[in-house]
């Protein structure tokens, strides 16, 4: 499971993407040049029986959408549409525990972008364009005309394509840690003390154990943690083993890192929702003491400017827009405070005047 995380390998970079690492970010020099390398054997993907079928509220289920089989969870509901995409090495399984509480208002609906769980994975297809165009595909395939569309981290990319490109396709926006220019951290990560944090060789043993190691990580007890896990790995004599390969999960990891956002295209209302980045995030559960301290001054130093930064230029392009940030909370804000999480969206998708739009919650910061 775990993308996105704060990781960095002290490997050469040739070994970084190739190692199965469950956090944040991949060397942009190793994922660039898997764009054009030949891929591994992928898991065969079988299509569904028509171009987007269903099978029931809560199930896995496939659609045909661009040319690639996308997995797709539809939680029922009712009202309008919405539509959730998880970040990076992720699947629709990690908003399990969010979905149904946005689906009180709302139909909504989680999508596994190509290259994870149980969707696609081709060799190619992992810039900014073909992933927007498989979400424009996907949401014409399932019947959506006009949706609400939610997204964490890598997942801002396609949020921020579709609103620019198909405007009519998108009555608001809401980003989860999600808004902002990750390639402007790129020779950063490797300086991070607390390095690697790769799930240690006891933790991929059986999928109980990397559940309980995961949570710690992550600072949750989500069911969503474990869903997603068994989406994301197959178990194997050996132990259990990432499903995607390493050359596409170095792919995305390019088209992620070569991407720019730029906000003043957009006219759907917009809210950002940032964790906090005051301390270390996503520490492994064995860390010293003094490396915790090592690596919440690190974050301090270099996420919260970089993260203020980058709120700064949301506010600055976006036509109607509002910044916000849950405190005390890391990157998967959403499976630690989850029904604050839902509360605010639900509250701004709801609001009738979401460019002035404001949280009443005291754990939330303004911005």
């Amino acid at each position: 499971m775990i993308s996105h995380f704060l990781s960095v390998s002290r490997l050469p970079f040739q070994q970084f993407c190739l190692s199965r690492r469950p956090l944040i970010l991949c060397r942009l020099a190793l994922a660039a040049a898997a764009l054009w390398g030949p891929a591994s054997a992928t898991p065969a993907v079988h299509p569904p029986a028509s171009s987007c079928e269903s099978r029931g509220v809560g199930l896995d289920s496939q659609c045909l959408a661009n040319g690639i089989t996308l997995h797709f969870v539809d939680w029922g509901g009712h009202g309008g549409d919405l539509v959730l995409l998880a970040g990076l090495d992720d699947s629709a399984r990690i908003f399990d525990e969010l979905a149904p509480l946005l689906a009180t208002h709302r139909h909504v609906i989680a999508v596994t972008r190509r290259g994870f769980g149980h969707s696609s994975m081709p060799p190619r297809g992992y810039d900014g364009a073909t992933l927007a165009a498989d979400l424009k595909g996907f949401l014409k395939a399932v019947g959506v005309r006009r949706a609400d569309l939610v997204g964490h981290s890598m997942s801002g990319l396609e949020l921020t394509r579709i609103a620019t490109t198909d405007p009519d396709l998108v009555r608001r926006l809401v980003y989860l840690d999600a808004a902002t220019d990750k390639s402007a951290l790129m020779g950063v990560f490797e300086k991070d003390p607390l390095g690697d944090r790769d799930p240690p060789p006891s933790a991929l043993v059986t999928f109980r154990s990397l559940t309980d190691w995961t949570q710690q990580v992550l600072k949750s007890r989500s069911p969503a943690i474990e869903a997603n896990l068994r989406q994301s790995y197959d178990q194997g004599p050996s132990g259990l083993k990432f499903r995607t390969p390493k050359d596409v999960d170095a792919a995305v990891a390019a088209g992620m890192f070569a991407d720019h956002p730029d906000y003043r295209r957009i006219r759907a209302p917009a809210l950002a929702i940032y964790s906090d980045a005051t301390t270390g995030d996503q520490v492994p559960p064995d860390a010293s003491t003094a490396l915790r301290a090592a690596g919440d001054a690190f974050s301090r130093a270099v996420y919260v400017p970089w993260k203020e930064l980058e709120k700064a230029r949301f506010r600055l392009q976006i036509a109607c827009g509002r910044t916000l940030e849950l405190e005390r909370t890391g990157h998967y804000l959403f499976l630690e405070r989850p029904s604050e999480t839902a509360d605010w969206i639900n509250s701004f998708l709801a609001s009738e005047n979401p460019c002035a739009w404001a949280p009443g919650a005291q754990a939330a910061r303004e911005n």
